[in-house]
């Protein structure tokens, strides 16, 4: 299958309002997406690259934007995070109401402070972040004081996040996981 295999069956769909959208290796124009994205309740792209109609690449909150429905969703690869992203993710008010949101490979650009301030009052999303291997020691060391806060809180106000970054430290991110997946205690 071509990467652009989605394209060329939309004119045929086009009347379709999936509750799960998974794609794979593909390439889609924003418009295309547009008719499929809205009902989709499970949302989940894995190296897809969505793109305007001038050819540039539209930003993962563009694309979260009008996933009104969305309950959960997975970038994985490809998606166009920026400094901007987390702001404007929280702008949006669908955003607001996820379930959970799930980004693999996450650029360095990602502004980690403004993702921080807001995971402390979240009540309502599972975050599940996993960040790309080439990022420098100064970010790679806020993102491990992060989880180490997370890991010391006794008592949760907020959803704990899992947080990964590639390294030898193994043990820190299990238990990370097993917070990240354990009952809330709010």
């Amino acid at each position: 299958m071509g990467k652009n295999i989605f394209s060329t069956i939309v004119p045929k769909l086009y009347k379709c309002a999936p509750k799960y959208l998974k794609l794979y290796y593909q390439n889609i124009l924003f418009h295309d997406l547009s008719f499929f994205i809205s009902s989709a309740e499970k949302i989940y792209f894995t190296h897809v690259c969505v793109k305007s109609d001038d050819g540039s690449n539209v930003s993962v909150e563009k694309i979260v934007e009008i996933a009104i429905k969305a309950e959960k969703i997975t970038f994985c690869r490809r998606s166009t995070v920026t400094s901007k992203t987390m702001k404007e993710l929280l702008k949006i008010p669908n955003f607001l109401k996820i379930d959970k949101f799930s980004m693999l490979y996450i650029p360095e650009d990602f502004d980690i402070e403004t993702f921080y301030n807001y995971m402390k009052k979240n009540k309502t999303t599972k975050f599940w972040l996993r960040f790309e291997n080439q990022i420098s020691e100064a970010y790679k060391n806020r993102i491990e004081t992060i989880v180490d806060e997370i890991i010391a809180t006794k008592k949760f106000d907020y959803q704990p996040p899992f947080i990964f970054i590639s390294g030898p430290d193994h043990e820190r991110y299990e238990t990370l996981r097993k917070i990240y997946f354990s009952p809330l205690n709010f």
